[in-house]
C-alpha cells in the first residue's frame, strides 16, 4: 500500500471537484479522503497501489470541466492504512 498526500490549486471549490475525485478513486478501490482547504485549494490522501494512484492523480488534474487546476504538489508518505474514501467537511 502506498499513500500520496495532494494539494491542489485553482478554481477547485464550489465546482463539484470533491465529488469528481471521490468518483475516481471509486473506480479503482483508492481510499483515503478529501476535503476544501481555506486558502481555496483542496487537499487529499490517496492510498492504494502506486500505479493507479499514479493513474488517478493523471485524471484528477485534467480536472471535471468545471475546475480549472493552476497547479498541483504532492508528496509519497507514511501512513495508516484507510479502509475507505471520505469527503471531510
Amino acid at each position: 500500500m502506498q499513500q500520496l498526500h495532494v494539494f491542489i490549486y485553482g478554481r477547485v471549490q464550489r465546482v463539484g471537484f470533491r465529488s469528481f475525485i471521490c468518483d475516481e478513486v471509486d473506480k479503482l478501490g483508492i481510499t483515503g479522503w478529501v476535503k476544501n482547504v481555506p486558502d481555496g485549494s483542496v487537499e487529499a490522501v490517496l492510498q492504494g497501489e502506486k500505479k493507479l494512484i499514479e493513474q488517478v492523480i493523471n485524471t484528477i488534474i485534467k480536472g471535471n470541466g468545471m475546475a480549472k487546476i493552476e497547479k498541483s504538489q504532492s508528496q509519497w508518505e507514511e501512513g495508516n492504512e484507510l479502509s475507505e474514501f471520505k469527503i471531510l467537511f
